[in-house]
């Protein structure tokens, strides 16, 4: 196990409502990060999408529409590149509000995801135990790829027992060098 940045970051995650975002404005963006570029958007209670595009920005976009149908949709760069830049800043202890729609399984699966700390590995079964489902190995593997708040959620951080590092939403080499730069942080 590695040592943690000096500043952690803390997240706090909470269903959205199920009116698909109605009379919500959520502001979204493209902005590079240390992996890329990155889509984000974010609602009044928090970030609602964090993803890692390289050119799939479009993509993103109409997932997160098609999620949210009933939110009124703002491009906002400046917002984007604020937030991905405390994202992956250690230069401060800072808190993220995360507003994801989830049913109650995918939910407990991600909350207990965040507690896996920086630079920490889990097995896909060890995080389904976490999660206090322990029988329920697939679906948490379902749940963990169905992620959508890259980094924040860190999902990178689950590998198979055996040690491979398995596959990642956003490619295998990006997962590697998200582990890569956690490892040696």
């Amino acid at each position: 196990m590695t040592s943690t940045p000096e500043h952690q970051h803390r997240v706090y995650l909470h269903a959205a409502t199920k009116d698909e975002g109605k009379g919500i404005i959520i502001h979204y963006g493209v902005a590079d990060s240390p992996f890329g570029k990155c889509f984000i958007a974010l609602t009044p209670t928090g970030i609602c999408s964090l993803q890692f595009t390289e050119d799939k920005e479009d993509l993103a976009l109409s997932v997160l529409r098609q999620k949210w149908s009933q939110a009124i949709f703002r491009y906002d760069k400046h917002a984007a590149s604020r937030s991905l830049q405390s994202i992956f800043s250690f230069s401060q202890n800072t808190n993220f509000q995360l507003c994801v729609q989830a049913t109650p399984f995918q939910l407990n699966v991600w909350k207990s995801l965040t507690e896996v700390g920086f630079g920490e590995l889990i097995s896909y079964e060890s995080l389904a135990c976490l999660s206090g489902h322990p029988r329920a190995v697939r679906a948490t593997a379902s749940a963990v790829a169905r992620n959508p708040i890259a980094y924040l959620i860190p999902c990178h951080r689950v590998i198979h027992k055996n040690g491979d590092t398995g596959a990642y939403r956003w490619g295998k080499e990006l997962k590697k060098q998200l582990l890569d730069w956690e490892a040696n942080y």
